[in-house]
């Protein structure tokens, strides 16, 4: 089959449906596979950043979307990849403003694992920004559109073009140094502002702490002061690193190092203690009511809590849950612990009226 024959068949094989962005002839655009029926996304990319997509095509990362195919036709790149539904971290930046530490965190985590990756085949992006972050339905990020990438090449200078996105871009990519993997470093180091506090780190550097100290290094003008790879980033976010030694960071209260909070839970949590051996002590008459009596103390008393406050950031890690606005996981937190306490009463009552025979008073 000649090449115009093959271009033909591939138009008539993807009809389009809607253009997502870009200016001619460079747009992106929703199609659909009529073999398949299968929705897709096609891209026109310049000729040169072709060897780039196709070292992404032979990458296997959950945070990257799949690339189909990657063709040359007519001097530009044609790239189809598959659509991903979801919000990008723009989307959800306009509607809510800020994201709470350890959704912020999570997110970091999941970009620095491809970033690690595409570094390590010697790609930068060059373009880290709320609109080139997707959150699938599923909680998971997706970094995109690699237009704007270059490989590093040794002995170079300086980039031969300027680009980036304003505010994000690192001082080198405006022309004084090659961009190398800290370019994307400070990107990072400025999204991760941007999640916490709404705004620039030069407008305001948020004062949450580990991030404060680490998007303060992740944005220093000189790359040399900066983490030098993605891997000496995610090692700052290690819990050893975050916190003193033997500090917990996993028990309500304790979480942000804030007096008052830990002052509060210590009070919290001695009421919770003494009352479950009060409560154990008044109903375990028997060994079997004693046995039951334990276990319902800790379902409305401990587990009802636990859930409630967000025990081991419980939220952030649940398929379904994680996924979701912090209001939403909120309310759902808030419905779990009333179920839970709810069931833990049922069982007290147990205890007290069919075992004890008490009567309600």
């Amino acid at each position: 089959m000649s090449e115009k024959l093959y271009q033909e068949f591939q138009r008539k094989q993807q009809v389009p449906l809607t253009i997502l962005g870009g200016k001619m002839p460079y747009q992106t655009q929703l199609v659909q596979d009529t073999s398949t029926g299968r929705i897709l996304v096609q891209k026109i990319i310049k000729k040169e950043n072709i060897p780039i997509y196709c070292k992404l095509q032979n990458l296997q990362s959950p945070h990257l979307v799949r690339i189909i195919s990657c063709k040359e036709q007519q001097d530009v790149g044609v790239i189809l990849e598959e659509y991903i539904s979801g919000e990008t971290l723009d989307e959800k930046l306009r509607r809510y403003g800020t994201m709470p530490p350890e959704l912020v965190g999570n997110y970091a985590q999941q970009l620095l694992e491809v970033l690690e990756q595409i570094h390590a085949q010697g790609i930068v992006h060059r373009d880290i920004s709320p609109k080139n972050i997707l959150i699938s339905t599923d909680g998971v990020v997706k970094l995109l559109d690699f237009d704007i990438s270059r490989q590093w090449k040794m002995n170079r200078n300086a980039d031969t073009t300027i680009l980036g996105t304003a505010g994000f871009a690192s001082p080198e990519q405006y022309g004084f140094l090659q961009t190398d993997a800290t370019a994307d470093i400070y990107a990072v180091g400025v999204l991760m502002n941007v999640m916490l506090e709404g705004v620039l780190p030069n407008v305001r550097l948020t004062g949450k702490k580990p991030f404060q100290g680490i998007i303060k290094k992740c944005i220093e003008i000189d790359p040399q002061n900066r983490y030098q790879s993605v891997s000496e980033l995610r090692l700052a976010f290690k819990p050893e690193r975050q916190m003193p030694q033997g500090k917990q960071t996993i028990l309500p209260g304790f979480r942000t190092g804030v007096v008052w909070k830990e002052i509060l839970a210590v009070f919290i949590y001695l009421f919770l203690i003494i009352g479950s051996i009060q409560f154990m002590m008044m109903y375990g008459k028997t060994p079997a009511a004693f046995g039951l009596e334990a276990i319902a103390v800790l379902i409305y008393a401990w587990l009802s809590c636990a859930v409630g406050f967000n025990f081991l950031l419980w939220d952030t890690k649940v398929p379904g849950i994680r996924s979701l606005q912090k209001p939403v996981r909120i309310i759902i937190r808030i419905i779990l612990a009333l179920i839970l306490f709810y069931f833990g009463m049922l069982l007290e009552n147990y205890v007290k009226f069919t075992l004890l025979g008490l009567t309600p008073q």
